[in-house]
């Protein structure tokens, strides 16, 4: 979809990082990921719980060559590091965060800040991430090169196929796109009390790129993050955070009758 895009000057750098002023300029959208959240009702037995899944465009990235099982996320051997190689068979070029031309470029490497750059800096014309691109060996300049760390669940895979099918039929542009997995919260009672979330891992790979490396696969969790989710202590005449049911917008709003926090210049 057509949209203007537009950022304030004190994010915009040009490639010597110096300010380059506001962006203001006509650019095309395209959605490739997204959330749908949804709290349960409190009727009868069920609890007022939140249920997250979370989308992506199939045209996002490939597999990793040896993907973790969310199944069995303690056989996972990422071991903290962040690049997950990939296998290409040729039989998909097309990705939107992968280029199938750098194989050997690793994989889900997070940019860089640097003491001249203290912020994400837009570049101010296209390729705004023109400071973030990297240099492969044969000195192709490369952009994100992203690659999915996790397998998605084998039954959610087959729901896919048979949704993507049915809206092929219509001729719905959502055939393009996967459920990649749904989380909720859970506290039951028992011998053998669990709380927390099923399933313990889930982690979108363009929202939550960073997070695919996680040692702990709780930590590469929607609600494990939102969870920490509060209202603004400086706002509130309470001795700890109040917490604001998973939004961290709440936590940016202002109190009424408290001052309103801007954000400093940047030096």
């Amino acid at each position: 979809m057509p949209a203007f895009l537009t950022v304030p000057p004190d994010l915009v750098r040009d490639a010597k990082g110096a300010p380059a002023g506001k962006i203001c300029v006509k650019v095309d959208l395209g959605l490739v990921a997204m959330h749908i959240l949804q709290k349960n009702a409190r009727i009868g037995g069920l609890q007022p719980q939140w249920i997250w899944s979370t989308f992506e465009h199939v045209d996002d990235d490939p597999l990793a060559k040896a993907p973790c099982d969310p199944a069995n996320p303690d056989q996972c051997q990422i071991d903290g590091q962040y690049d997950c190689p990939v296998a290409l068979d040729g039989s998909k070029t097309d990705y939107s965060y992968f280029d199938p031309k750098c194989p050997k470029c690793s994989t889900n490497e997070p940019p860089k800040k640097s003491d001249q750059k203290p912020i994400f800096a837009w570049n101010p014309r296209q390729p705004f991430a023109l400071s973030y691109l990297r240099t492969s060996a044969s000195g192709r300049r490369i952009g994100s090169q992203v690659s999915r760390c996790w397998s998605i669940y084998s039954l959610t895979d087959s729901l896919n196929h048979q949704w993507q099918a049915e809206l092929g039929k219509i001729g719905s542009v959502f055939q393009n796109y996967m459920l990649v997995g749904s989380q909720w919260g859970v506290k039951t009672v028992g011998p053998s009390p669990v709380q927390g979330f099923l399933p313990e891992y889930m982690a979108n790979t363009l929202v939550e790129t960073y997070l695919q490396h996680a040692e702990d696969p709780g930590d590469s969790s929607c609600m494990a993050c939102h969870i920490q989710a509060t209202l603004p202590p400086e706002n509130l005449p309470l001795p700890q955070p109040v917490p604001s049911d998973f939004s961290f917008l709440s936590g940016l709003a202002p109190v009424p009758g408290a001052p309103l926090i801007r954000r400093a210049p940047m030096q």
